[in-house]
């Protein structure tokens, strides 16, 4: 199963919120790992953390809930890429 929020896209208005929201819900839970916005202005691709000095990096699960109680947790690999060395 994968899921993407592809931003921006004409087609589902309310994505740019929602990935401003979501965006902004996992640069709050990652604890301890600067971000590199030099990268972010080169590449347009937000948020991005310098995670290469770290031996163990422990990053959020990403969880929809849906009403009625369904739940969607996503693969880290479906929102987080590890790019360079």
């Amino acid at each position: 199963m994968s899921s993407i929020i592809n931003y921006p896209n004409n087609v589902y208005p309310n994505t740019k919120i929602m990935f401003i929201l979501l965006s902004q819900a996992f640069v709050n839970q990652v604890k301890g790992i600067s971000r590199t916005e030099n990268i972010e202005k080169l590449t347009g691709l937000r948020p991005c953390f310098n995670i290469f000095s770290h031996k163990i990096v422990s990053l959020p699960e990403l969880k929809f809930h849906f009403k009625g109680g369904s739940e969607m947790a996503l693969p880290l690999a479906n929102y987080f890429s590890i790019a360079g060395k």
